[in-house]
């Protein structure tokens, strides 16, 4: 069991807290769906392998399972469409599991597929607190996990033990500040604006609102109208709140804010019925929203991969199961998004993330019969220690990430007595050369070739 610097099981504070209902949980929908849910280092005292190696090769295979809250918007059909393709280059049957929401129904799925010799187990988690039950079924089973967008307050990976492979998510910092920007540019650098934001007190949600906050310091004539509004990632939400705005404010609003795309979506919806003609941009990269930046009527999305997402979960997972070790670094990651656009000249000041042709993104994304990721060649066990490659960039949670103001906001106030992160995610020169392995690893962007 993995312990923290401390010699303090988080594991036993959470069996005590899950009883009594105490566990820290955020109760929101993921930030990366328009309806349903989302969010955002090796072993101290364990069996992890620190030197990261490479295990010992491929198998023959098993079977996988992959637990979501619903398949009704296109973020999570394209999530799923990455993990069935890594899944058939890695030689897995597949299984995905809706929750619909239900954080106990999750649980059961999850137990139900461990009974069952699922090999491997990735997703989402419905809920913050729903990680730690969800991790720990999976080591005590001693089944690979890959967990993405939620994390509960003051848990980590290490905490559960080796099997809770690797927790993942955008930079929602990057991603909102990159957003904005590109919203601010294409107001001309002055304005009004509205911010509807997705739901308080997610991973994603509190990201992205720092990340607006740190670019409207750098462009001071953009106002912003009024306190933001929940859409709680939802297009129905989102028309509601941006109605609200219109009565107050009528032509004065130039800009939108949105959240994730289907907030952007709801938002210029409204506004296209009052012949307002202003801009928006959301995140997620959703088809509805890059078709409408192709037009012109949309000004920006930023991709939150969910192609790549789900075939990251399955890789990473295999080669677990292969024998690979992740390095300590490595347990909690963040990663990169292109920010689409219908000119990319237009936006030639943007250098916190590749910008992207919405029209050719949304061709090698969602138009085309598979996507144009390599998963044997992602994979550390298959293409060898020397030769894998992420075909993403991505860099280590570090401690600033983790605790407030930091990403993940937790909270001093709410840290369990005896409490403290493990030593990894303050380890500077250790996370450096993580940081550095997977710079010099990313040789090949897909989504860039010509």
């Amino acid at each position: 069991m993995a312990r923290d610097s401390n010699n303090q099981s988080r594991r036993k504070f959470l069996k005590t807290t899950a009883a009594t209902g105490t566990a820290a949980t955020l109760g929101g929908l993921a930030g990366c769906t328009g309806a349903g849910g989302s969010g955002s280092g090796g072993q101290e005292n364990g069996s992890s392998d620190e030197t990261g190696s490479g295990g010992s090769g491929s198998s023959d295979g098993g079977t996988s399972m992959a637990t979501i809250t619903r398949l009704s918007n296109a973020y999570w059909g394209s999530w799923v469409k990455g993990y069935e393709e890594a899944a058939e280059a890695l030689g897995y049957d597949t299984n995905v599991q809706l929750n619909e929401g239900k954080l106990s129904k999750q649980i059961q799925q999850v137990d139900t597929a461990i009974a069952n010799q699922t090999d491997l187990v990735m997703g989402q988690a419905f809920t913050n607190s729903g990680v730690p039950p969800l991790a720990e079924a999976c080591v005590d089973a001693g089944v690979p996990l890959v967990m993405l967008w939620t994390i509960d307050k003051w848990y980590t990976p290490q905490d559960a033990g080796d099997e809770f492979v690797q927790f993942f998510m955008p930079n929602a910092i990057n991603n909102g500040y990159t957003a904005a920007k590109a919203l601010f540019e294409a107001m001309g650098g002055s304005g009004n604006i509205v911010h509807i934001e997705g739901v308080r007190g997610n991973a994603a949600n509190t990201g992205r609102n720092i990340g607006l906050d740190k670019a409207m310091e750098e462009y001071p004539d953009i106002e912003l109208l009024a306190p933001p509004q929940q859409g709680r990632w939802v297009k129905s939400e989102s028309r509601k709140v941006m109605s609200d705005f219109v009565s107050q404010f009528g032509d004065d609003i130039d800009g939108v804010f949105g959240q994730n795309d289907a907030v952007g979506l709801g938002a210029l919806t409204i506004a296209e019925e009052n012949d307002l003609d202003i801009e928006v941009v959301g995140i997620d990269g959703i088809p509805e929203a890059l078709g409408l930046v192709e037009e012109g009527r949309f000004t920006a999305t930023v991709s939150s991969l969910g192609p790549w997402q789900g075939g990251w979960c399955l890789v990473k997972a295999h080669d677990f199961a292969n024998g690979w070790r992740p390095k300590d670094g490595e347990r909690m990651m963040l990663h990169g998004s292109p920010l689409c656009v219908e000119e990319t000249s237009d936006f030639d000041m943007i250098e916190t993330l590749p910008v992207l042709d919405a029209g050719n993104f949304n061709e090698l994304i969602f138009e085309g019969d598979s996507t144009p990721y390599d998963w044997e060649k992602m994979s550390v066990t298959e293409a060898g220690e020397d030769n894998w490659d992420p075909q993403n960039s991505l860099v280590p949670i570090r401690k600033e990430d983790m605790v407030e103001p930091g990403l993940l906001e937790w909270k001093d106030k709410n840290k369990p007595s005896g409490y403290e992160i493990p030593d990894a995610y303050s380890d500077t020169a250790a996370l450096d050369e993580v940081e550095q392995m997977y710079a010099d690893h990313f040789q090949n962007n897909p989504l860039t070739q010509s």
